[in-house]
């Protein structure tokens, strides 16, 4: 079957105008992607309200099994107080002691060391900083690989899309 017709506009299309659909006929959406777009911008904000609805459902669960995970493994525990740290030392514009002496250099430092990376468009704002190897690629209950993860020189400004597409390499 190359073609479906659209439940909303009752017009036949080649598959390829059709979001993918797990659950759809044909693996793809009933409505296509035309009527689709034209729905949600209709509808944004009751969807999003829904959400901030099921997300305000979930929560609980959620922190549940986040704090479940963190005490799961050392790493993992591990994983989410140094990025912690390090966010609230970037806000705060200062932090002394063991951060100080992972990142290898002060905050002020590290924040124009950050800033000569950052791409055109980005700002403190609207930037995320990442590890260039993955705090998952050091075992970091050792000293030395800890000092590596955290040094300075494995931070990097990347979007959030180009982390997601990075993930853990």
């Amino acid at each position: 079957m190359e073609h479906k017709t659209c439940k909303k506009c009752k017009q036949e299309k080649p598959l390829k105008e059709f979001y993918k659909h797990p659950g759809g006929k044909y693996g793809v959406h009933s409505r296509c992607i035309s009527c689709l777009r034209i729905y949600y911008k209709q509808n944004a904000s009751e969807m999003i309200r829904k959400a901030m609805a099921r997300r305000e459902l979930r929560k609980e669960a959620y922190l549940s099994y986040r704090r479940s995970w963190e005490r799961s493994s050392i790493q993992n525990r591990l994983r989410v107080n140094l990025r912690s740290r390090l966010r609230h030392a970037l806000k705060g514009n200062y932090k002394t002691g063991s951060t100080l002496e992972l990142l290898g250099c002060s905050i002020v430092d590290l924040k124009q060391h950050l800033e000569q990376k950052f791409y055109s468009g980005m700002t403190w704002d609207n930037y995320g900083q990442w590890h260039i190897i993955p705090l998952c690629k050091f075992d970091l209950t050792n000293a030395e690989n800890l000092a590596k993860a955290c040094h300075y020189t494995n931070l990097q400004p990347l979007w959030a899309k180009d982390n997601m597409i990075k993930r853990g390499k």
